[in-house]
């Protein structure tokens, strides 16, 4: 990769990815200004994200983060959300909004002739979102009969359970991101409210505006509205409790008799996103079960075995450590999950083929540009990007890194990634624990 431009620009320091129009400026209140220009479209789409996640939700009350994401539009201190949600609709704005663990977004997607309107309801937003109570139970309404339909679905149920057994009651992974079903019923107006003037300020946010604009005209327009946006107190990150995780073979089995099938769910602590080894420690999961059929689980346990539809393995790409994971659903949990530990241990003991490197090795850098060529792909990409301190040149820069990975890289993060020895594995279905055939397992109470 070219290295990129450092430039002094007026309102901060410009980094210039050489051949991708896309800027990073600071304005002088700490907000970030991420510009991709993209003018094959008279479009635009902007995302203001905070670097506040599910994460740093309060103890008792998980969905703060998520509700005042998708409040944030619904009513300021200039307009109702009556009043907001004509312009929108009359203009044929579209508007999105979220919460991941470790950020939250709201954005808005326009023609451009509509740029000034869309970027002054967000900094309106932003700065002034008044989280009207009919709005919030609205809202809260709506999250909480969601989170009550997932917890009838049986992969929800072993996914809850598999973190809880590994992480421990207190860690935030244990918290649905959009809060769950025993927290979301007391939340109040109040907790949202306080949550946006914690963690919504120019300091911890970044504002990443595709399409049609000009950068320089861009920055000025951006700096009327964000510019005199006042900067608050730095955003503490609470101490994460560290989670044990006892050697040997554990295991659950919740039996669900009126269920035709089983949903199996096993793995061990993984990595974080800042982990050096990240990069080959994604390639060598992808070889082992990154596509239902064209990885050595896919060969094993659908094309051989018969036993499933889908079957995968991945690690969680996240701020905290987070979890290596293997899944499947099939009506025979004991032959699949024989045949997956096996693949684990073959991986973790010889790594990959030279072959299977140079595979994932394509995979990756063919279809990383194709996972930015759309409007919502770059905002993806790029907020993934801030988020996590890779910079703007990581639409560059990542298949360099991809391409100079080896055999011996994946290997080696196989060596040290996989524990086929060391695993938790949760199952539910029409079972009992004497049919999955795991002798060597200490068994834990459902």
């Amino acid at each position: 990769m070219k290295p990129l431009l450092t430039l002094l620009a007026a309102c901060g320091i410009l980094f210039a990815v050489p051949s991708l129009p896309v800027y990073r400026d600071s304005l002088e209140n700490g907000l970030v200004v991420l510009t991709y220009e993209d003018h094959s479209v008279p479009a635009v789409s902007m995302r203001l994200v905070s670097r506040s996640g599910a994460t740093l939700d309060p103890g008792g009350r998980s969905g703060t983060a998520n509700l005042t994401a998708r409040l944030l539009l619904d009513g300021t201190a200039f307009r109702s959300a009556e009043e907001i949600t004509e312009t929108i609709e009359f203009l044929g704005i579209r508007r999105n909004a979220g919460s991941g663990y470790d950020f939250s977004y709201s954005e808005l997607m326009t023609l451009s002739e509509y740029l000034d309107t869309a970027l002054t309801l967000l900094a309106e937003a932003a700065r002034s979102a008044s989280f009207p109570e009919s709005e919030f139970e609205r809202e809260r309404a709506l999250t909480l009969t969601r989170a009550r339909r997932d917890w009838d679905r049986p992969n929800t149920v072993v996914e809850a359970d598999f973190d809880r057994l590994l992480f421990g009651d207190q860690h935030p992974y244990t918290r649905d991101e959009c809060g769950d079903t025993a927290d979301l019923p007391g939340l109040t107006p109040d907790d949202v409210r306080s949550f946006h003037a914690a963690h919504w300020h120019p300091g911890n946010c970044f504002l990443i505006i595709v399409g049609a604009v000009e950068r320089e005209d861009l920055l000025g327009r951006v700096r009327s509205l964000f510019g005199d946006w006042p900067a608050s107190a730095r955003v503490e990150r609470p101490t994460v409790p560290g989670f044990d995780f006892p050697p040997g073979i554990r295991a659950r089995a919740i039996t669900r008799p009126e269920m035709s099938q089983s949903y199996v769910i096993m793995g061990h602590p993984g990595l974080s996103v800042f982990d050096t080894d990240l990069q080959a420690a994604r390639l060598m999961s992808f070889v082992l079960g990154g596509s239902a059929i064209a990885s050595r689980l896919g060969e094993s346990v659908r094309v051989e075995g018969g036993l499933a539809y889908d079957v995968r393995c991945w690690f969680d790409r996240l701020a905290l450590p987070g979890a290596f994971r293997a899944t499947v659903q099939t009506a025979d949990p004991a032959e699949a999950i024989r045949r997956i530990r096996y693949e684990i241990r073959r991986m973790h003991e010889s790594g990959p083929t030279e072959r299977e490197t140079e595979t994932a090795r394509n995979y990756f850098t063919g279809s990383f540009p194709l996972g930015y060529s759309s409007t919502s792909g770059k905002l993806r990409e790029l907020t993934f990007a801030e988020a996590y301190g890779f910079g703007p040149g990581w639409l560059e820069e990542f298949p360099r890194v991809i391409g100079e990975l080896t055999r011996e890289d994946l290997a080696a993060a196989a060596r040290t990634r996989l524990c086929p020895d060391d695993m938790l594995i949760v199952v539910v279905g029409p079972l009992t624990r004497d049919r999955l055939g795991l002798d060597d397992t200490a068994w834990l109470e459902e």
